[in-house]
């Protein structure tokens, strides 16, 4: 199968299947050829499928799952926006990883809306949907520990180098923030990357490769790079007392591009003691 950059299926450069695939296909999809009738409910939720999923099935079914005709997460999620705007619910994001065909969607909005003649009979503790998540709660809590406001680094001129303390080197973005900050010239930029690794020189491996695994990579750049060793999820990042005392005088601009469990604002509160530019 054809891959893009971050390793998953290039959709794109599939080919595109044959009309005889095709009509294949739909006859497998369909319930032994029944013409079923479909709710208001359902048939909304058919024609927004429809319209979001490319090269969709012109036949859909009630009992199609969503992504086995060409759906996605990135399309379940605009799915899911679509609904809300269209039925005035506060459908939850994963819904569609729970109900992924039509018939059980449009049960799960007929619920929603107080609409779904069997739901008297339904057990208590069927009804699985939260209507009442707070995605911020976590995030609301943390920033009241944040103080409220940082020093501002300033504009670095022309003329003058700036060193960069850079998360997520290793990443597929971070390969690509290494080779846009290390490639311009009108200023010289010095990366301290920092790296998940046993030692500096295993952390330079890692970044050097996952640079060459995306063609980035250039030999000239060792001069201007180096590493920190620590983990995101350590108090001062797991930098020693010493290394963050030294980074917290020549660092002039930290760019956050490390992911992790923890929430970012917790991350932001760790970063931003040094009181630098954080982006």
């Amino acid at each position: 199968m054809p891959l893009n950059p971050n390793g998953k299926v290039d959709k794109p450069a599939l080919p595109f299947p044959d009309t005889a695939q095709l009509a294949t296909a739909s006859r497998q999809s369909r319930i032994d050829g029944e013409v079923q009738a479909l709710s208001p409910t359902q048939q909304m939720v058919r024609d927004i499928w429809l319209s979001i999923i490319p090269h969709g099935p012109g036949n859909l079914e009630l009992t199609d799952n969503f992504f086995d005709i060409g759906g996605h997460s990135i399309l379940a999620t605009r799915v899911v926006f679509e609904i809300r705007k269209r039925f005035a619910i506060e459908l939850p994001l994963g819904i569609l990883f729970r109900q992924p065909t039509v018939a059980g969607l449009s049960r799960e909005i007929d619920i929603l809306r107080g609409e779904d003649p069997d739901i008297a009979h339904r057990p208590a503790n069927d009804v699985t949907i939260d209507t009442t998540s707070n995605y911020l709660a976590d995030a609301a809590a943390l920033m009241k520990e944040l103080p409220k406001a940082y020093l501002s680094a300033p504009t670095p001129s022309r003329k003058s180098s700036v060193t960069v303390l850079l998360t997520g080197a290793t990443g597929f973005l971070g390969a690509f923030l290494v080779r846009d900050l290390l490639s311009r010239k009108d200023i010289e930029i010095r990366i301290i990357a920092h790296v998940r690794a046993d030692s500096i020189a295993k952390g330079m491996q890692r970044l050097k490769a996952n640079c060459e695994a995306y063609g980035v990579w250039q030999d000239e750049w060792l001069s201007r790079l180096e590493i920190v060793t620590g983990s995101l999820e350590l108090g001062f990042l797991g930098v020693s007392r010493e290394k963050w005392g030294e980074l917290s005088n020549i660092v002039d601009v930290i760019i956050h591009n490390g992911a992790m469990v923890t929430p970012f604002p917790e991350i932001l509160m760790r970063l931003g003691t040094l009181g630098l530019s954080i982006c």
